[in-house]
């Protein structure tokens, strides 16, 4: 099924403020987070094995926290010290601001926070919807609007994905699409759900692999 063109845009790494000052004499350790789901666990490590490789402070590894709202509330609450976190996130789901998307603008924004932001991390990721292909034969699914035909298919989405206004919402409003259920589930437990057929539709990413 084609993807629902959204960006969630440029990786980077949200880290608390007072990140530089916390290894004292190389003791106390650097908390490196991550969401749940393949893309965060991976970056979350690259992340971890260079603090490693740098060696001023040893790393402790917090991954799949959860969603967006866990992980970036353990970050702002000192439970770890950093996480990747894409730019669009930041700017819809965290400040709530679609208009901030420069990364000078989301450091603005969130420095009051006592958070910081580091330069893009040379990844990016899209937003589209993932039907099992037995299923797009049957029901001749090749776009996203194509589903609008098909009121009693269930679907299983990622809980940020539900209530990001560029996610579940955004596709109800541009399509006008209705399915017979909709639930909240954590992003690696969709896959298992799509592929058992418990679900007929889940959010996936573009670099989902």
């Amino acid at each position: 099924m084609a993807s629902w063109h959204h960006r969630l845009g440029a990786m980077l790494a949200v880290a608390a403020a007072t990140l530089a000052g916390t290894a004292d004499g190389g003791a106390t350790p650097v908390r490196v987070g991550s969401k749940s789901f393949t893309e965060s666990y991976l970056i979350a490590e690259i992340v971890a094995r260079i603090a490693e490789q740098v060696g001023e402070a040893p790393v402790e590894r917090r991954f799949g926290l959860g969603g967006t709202g866990m992980v970036y509330g353990a970050v702002a609450s000192g439970e770890i010290d950093l996480y990747p976190e894409y730019t669009g996130t930041i700017s819809r789901a965290i400040l709530h601001d679609s208009s901030v998307t420069t990364v000078p603008a989301l450091r603005a924004r969130i420095r009051p926070r006592g958070l910081i932001i580091s330069d893009p991390l040379g990844f990016a990721n899209t937003y589209a919807l993932a039907v099992r292909r037995d299923t797009a034969a049957r029901l001749g699914l090749r776009r996203i609007s194509d589903l609008d035909r098909h009121p009693g298919l269930t679907a299983a989405f990622d809980p940020g994905f539900v209530d990001r206004d560029d996610g579940w919402p955004g596709l109800q409003h541009h399509y006008g699409l209705r399915l017979a259920a909709v639930r909240g589930m954590e992003h690696a437990l969709t896959y298992p759900a799509l592929i058992s057929g418990r679900v007929d539709v889940i959010d996936v990413f573009s670099t989902d692999g």
